[in-house]
């Protein structure tokens, strides 16, 4: 009996620092993360990326989504090189804008992209983004087509 009551406490004595230990390190926390589709220049596209853009612009197809998406990511990476960016409360506003035009609050909206499993900060990061390939296209490409018109008009014509 004596020899048991040794044991219990010698193991009660080894086991005390045991879960010391363990109740002061952290615990294991899975997070579950997005599946990767494609990659831009080091850059992860994501799947809600892609189901986004066919959400967006009713594009059915998954390949031609993707490419979309890999164009928008190509020219919002080239305009963020050039130092273009969108600051935080104008990607807010543009996100009200588009909740509103849809009849919803934004916290409706992003309860409706939740169920769809695209949460809003993928939105919020779909939309800027989206609107850096839009200025970027307007910047570099457009505007500089409609400043050298003349130009334009003799190369289409020979």
């Amino acid at each position: 009996m004596r020899l048991e009551k040794l044991i219990w406490f010698i193991s009660l004595i080894i086991a005390l620092p045991l879960g010391t230990f363990a109740q002061n390190t952290p615990k294991k926390v899975w997070v579950l993360t997005e599946e990767t589709v494609a990659v831009v220049n080091k850059e992860p596209i994501l799947l809600s990326d892609v189901k986004l853009y066919q959400l967006l612009f009713g594009v059915k197809d998954f390949k031609t989504a993707l490419e979309r998406v890999i164009d928008i990511y190509l020219v919002s990476q080239y305009a963020k090189e050039r130092g273009l960016s969108i600051p935080p409360q104008k990607i807010g506003e543009i996100v009200s804008n588009f909740a509103k035009s849809q009849g919803l609050t934004v916290e409706e909206l992003y309860i409706r992209l939740q169920k769809l499993s695209l949460g809003g900060s993928a939105f919020n990061n779909f939309i800027e983004r989206y609107n850096l390939y839009v200025g970027a296209i307007n910047i570099f490409v457009l505007k500089p087509l409609y400043e050298n018109k003349e130009e334009l008009l003799l190369l289409i014509a020979s």
